[in-house]
C-alpha cells in the first residue's frame, strides 16, 4: 500500500478544486447580474406607473373642482420643471393662482415629465381645458403618456 506524503491510512479528505470554485463564483455572479437588471427595470417601471397615476389623479381632481365651481374659480395643474414639482392650483393661471389652495407633489427620483405645454387649466362648470397636450413621463427606458384634450378628457396611455 502506497501512502502519499502527509496522509494517513483511512484519511478521506474531500474538497473542491479551484476550477469548481471558479465555476460556482461565475454562476453566482451571472445570476446576481440578471437579478439586479430585473430589479432596476421593475423599480423604473414602478416609479413611472406611480407618477403617471398621481398626475392623472391631480388632473382629474382639478377638472372636478372646476366643474363643481369650487370657490367659483377655474382649477389647473402645472409641472414646474425647475423644482421637479407638480402643483394643483386654483385660478386662471399658475402665475395668478390663489397660493393657499396649492397642493404640491414632488416628482420622485429621476422621473422626468416632458411636454410642449406644462400648464393645464380647466374652465368652471364645463371643465374644458386651455390646452390639448400630451405629458410624457419617463425614467430610464420606461415611459408613459397622459393625453389631455381640449374637452378636458384625460387618458393614461
Amino acid at each position: 500500500m502506497k501512502l502519499r506524503a502527509g496522509s494517513m491510512p483511512g484519511d478521506k479528505r474531500g474538497g473542491y478544486t479551484l476550477v469548481e470554485m471558479v465555476i460556482v463564483i461565475v454562476l453566482l455572479l451571472a445570476i446576481g447580474a440578471v437579478s439586479i437588471g430585473a430589479f432596476v427595470q421593475f423599480y423604473q417601471t414602478s416609479l413611472v406607473d406611480d407618477t403617471s397615476r398621481t398626475l392623472k389623479d391631480m388632473l382629474r381632481r382639478a377638472r372636478a373642482q372646476a366643474m363643481a365651481q369650487r370657490n367659483n374659480a377655474a382649477w389647473g395643474v402645472r409641472v414646474v420643471t425647475t423644482t421637479d414639482m407638480v402643483v394643483l392650483f386654483e385660478g386662471n393661471s399658475y402665475a395668478t393662482r390663489d397660493v393657499p389652495e396649492d397642493e404640491s407633489f414632488e416628482l420622485p427620483g429621476d422621473v422626468i415629465v416632458s411636454s410642449t405645454v406644462y400648464e393645464v387649466v380647466f374652465s368652471r362648470l364645463y371643465g374644458t381645458s386651455t390646452a390639448s397636450t400630451t405629458w410624457q413621463i419617463t425614467n430610464g427606458g420606461v415611459s408613459d403618456a397622459i393625453l389631455i384634450n381640449s374637452a378636458g378628457l384625460i387618458q393614461l396611455q
